[in-house]
């Protein structure tokens, strides 16, 4: 080998020493923190973050030397490590993390290398100097990116200070999960006999969670009205939960930011009984309600679309506010025609039950009461959250679907048919005036318009009403078809009939028959008295309303009805 090439062979060699000289001085043994804690991280008693690199960490000092190798770190979950301070002194730090979001740790006192060397044992004999009760610090990454809660709710909550004998159990609060499954919020309730409690919600974030040994422990981040004008440092708080006795019982540490002095969960700034709100095994929504998938109310305020598995549904309001329903309980009474149910209600982070009382009218046609939603199931159905003063009531009609008319024939529509034909915004029937004259100031008298309706029931199809209007002055009938989804009886002699428009529009026919007449009202959108209406029969179907009314068809009907009565009279006579 030549000179010059052992030359271009060391040359590179010496460079990359000096370098490796210049940024791993003697003694530091190329010490660097593992990659996943670069960050920066709030610290109590710090007002501004802590900025973690791989070689030094703020107001801690810069990386001497690793005692242990970051293999052991990702083995173990921490890790030692000497650090050198401004001031020129060392101290060993050892690190736990916890969790990708979290980061622990114990420190020495800070010593010169020579007092420490004074010693023997090395520079790694400063961790072993630390004592096992030394305070542990905590470390909470900066915008951490949020986790599965690990308590995932309904609980009925019970809460106290930390230390007291008593807590806050009735009225019950409730910690719920939210939708997004990374937050739960607690709705605090306040009790008059227990000092500090008081109604309030708070949503917490959940951004880390670990366990030692029986001991389970999460971070959050906890929002309320209160807090919001609060640092966000300030809003990190360090929960330890366990179960004891079947029992799960939790704390919340007594500083932000930090888990320091979280040992128990009989301590802390709050302390929290919970009981999980498990529904039955065997609940499910009553045989009548889900025989049909999908239900709207007559003033289209409401609508259920049912889940597979006939446990749950969705629950929409105003056409806007959607919430999931499932079944905590369902009692049906002996008639199978009336149930009881009380639902686990939950939108967004909004949850609690509601009583609901379900009545079937028609294999098409539900009652439903609902109440208030209160924080537990066992108050549901008491008077505060479902009473008459509290309560809505609604009746549910069954979507895509529809049944035989009541009636069958033609009839003659009587009374304030005005206010009937008013509710129809499909604006296919005129105003009707029955002899009125129009009296304007300044002005001569309006001729009078004659008018005529009629009601054709079961005709062309068994399942439609058909509603017609006849005017001297209109030479067009003017019809109206309503498509009939079920009727009920309210009382000896008065029924209910619902019907719809082609436009989705429910209407109500409260009616009753009296001396051969049906007496009634017609309102749209509920079930509600309004002015009466009288219908009359005209004769069956193959009768028409009007000369004009007979087409082609209908007379190749009656024709050949005619032709086929007449044979039977002759066989019948011949056989005589």
């Amino acid at each position: 080998m030549s000179v010059s090439d052992e030359v271009m062979i060391l040359c590179p060699m010496k460079i990359l020493l000096m370098l490796t000289a210049f940024f791993f001085p003697p003694g530091d043994g190329g010490c660097q923190f593992p990659v996943d804690w670069v960050g920066s991280w709030h610290h109590l008693g710090y007002d501004d973050p802590l900025n973690v690199t791989t070689t030094s960490i703020d107001m801690k000092g810069t990386c001497f030397q690793n005692v242990n190798n970051n293999n052991n770190i990702n083995k173990t979950g921490y890790g030692q490590f000497i650090l050198k301070e401004e001031k020129g002194c060392l101290k060993c730090m050892i690190i736990y993390q916890k969790h990708f979001n979290v980061l622990q740790y114990r420190e020495s006192d800070c010593d010169s290398k020579q007092g420490i060397l004074s010693r023997g044992g090395g520079l790694a004999s400063l961790c072993r100097e630390i004592p096992g009760d030394a305070a542990m610090y905590s470390m909470i990454r900066v915008w951490s990116r949020p986790v599965e809660c690990p308590l995932q709710g309904p609980y009925s909550l019970a809460y106290g200070k930390g230390g007291a004998d008593k807590q806050c159990s009735h009225p019950p609060s409730l910690m719920d999960s939210c939708n997004d499954d990374s937050v739960i919020q607690i709705k605090y309730q306040a009790c008059p006999d227990i000092q500090g409690s008081e109604s309030k919600v708070e949503r917490m974030t959940c951004v880390a969670k670990w366990k030692e040994g029986n001991k389970r422990y999460f971070v959050a981040l906890v929002t309320s009205r209160q807090s919001k004008w609060v640092e966000q440092k300030d809003r990190y708080q360090c929960f330890l939960y366990e179960d004891i006795s079947n029992k799960m019982k939790m704390a919340q540490g007594q500083f932000t930011s930090t888990c320091q002095g979280l040992w128990s969960v009989l301590e802390g700034s709050r302390t929290f009984s919970l009981q999980k709100l498990a529904k039955p095994e065997s609940c499910t929504l009553p045989y009548f309600l889900i025989q049909n998938p999908r239900w709207k109310s007559m003033n289209h305020n409401l609508s259920i679309h049912l889940d597979d598995g006939n446990t749950s549904f969705s629950f929409m309001k105003s056409g806007t506010m959607l919430e999931q329903v499932s079944c905590h309980s369902s009692e049906l009474d002996s008639t199978f025609k009336k149930a009881r149910l009380i639902a686990h209600v939950k939108s967004g982070c909004s949850s609690g039950y509601i009583c609901f009382n379900l009545t079937q009218l028609n294999e098409n046609l539900i009652e439903a009461t609902y109440g208030l939603r209160s924080n537990h199931p066992s108050e549901a159905c008491e008077h505060y959250y479902f009473s008459p003063h509290t309560w809505t009531v609604s009746i549910l009609v069954a979507e895509n679907r529809s049944t035989s008319c009541p009636f069958s024939g033609s009839y003659r529509v009587d009374g304030q048919v005005n206010h009937m034909v008013d509710l129809f915004e499909t604006n296919s029937l005129p105003k009707l005036l029955y002899e009125e004259i129009v009296e304007k100031e300044d002005q001569e008298e309006q001729p009078v318009e004659r008018c005529l309706t009629y009601m054709q029931a079961g005709c062309s199809n068994s399942h439609t009403l058909e509603i017609k209007t006849e005017c001297d002055d209109q030479p067009q009938t003017k019809k109206q078809p309503l498509l009939c989804h079920g009727m009920w009886t309210t009382s000896p002699g008065s029924n209910r009939l619902i019907v719809s428009d082609p436009g989705d529009l429910y209407f109500c026919l409260d009616y009753r028959e009296k001396d051969g007449v049906v007496e009634g009202s017609f309102t749209k959108g509920e079930c509600d008295y309004s002015s009466l209406i009288n219908i009359s029969s005209t004769g069956p179907c193959i009768l028409p309303l009007t000369a004009g009314d007979i087409s082609l068809a209908q007379t190749t009907f009656l024709s050949l009805a005619l032709v086929w009565a007449v044979l039977c009279v002759t066989a019948v006579n011949l056989r005589r």
